[in-house]
């Protein structure tokens, strides 16, 4: 998998491409370190360009939104209309981390708040 980084305003986004798998365990945790030396209250992580998620990196979406909650952090995911859309909403994963359909309807709910 690959990732950009992009400060925002309100938040930071974290758009990824490529395939998210077992073998990015080290990127997962270059996000937890980002997510616990900057200031910004409230991360984005954008899925819905990936090729290809396996149940792993679900998992490390967990371990990343716990690192997030302990700092008083928020954890999202933008999903869209991606191949991987299927996969988050069978671990029923939104009853742990909010989940957009698109970054326009994350912004709406970041700038209200």
């Amino acid at each position: 998998m690959k990732y950009l980084k992009k400060n925002d305003t309100n938040f930071t986004e974290i758009v990824t491409t490529g395939r998210f798998t077992v073998q990015d365990g080290d990127i997962s945790k270059e996000i937890i370190i980002d997510i616990k030396a900057n200031a910004t209250k409230n991360y984005v992580i954008d899925v819905s360009k990936l090729e290809f998620m396996d149940s792993s990196a679900i998992g490390m979406l967990l371990i990343i939104n716990g690192e997030a909650t302990k700092l008083g952090k928020t954890l999202s995911v933008i999903v869209g209309d991606s191949l991987v859309r299927r996969l988050i909403e069978s671990t029923q994963l939104k009853l742990i981390i909010p989940i957009y359909d698109s970054r326009e309807a994350y912004v709406a709910t970041v700038s209200a708040s």
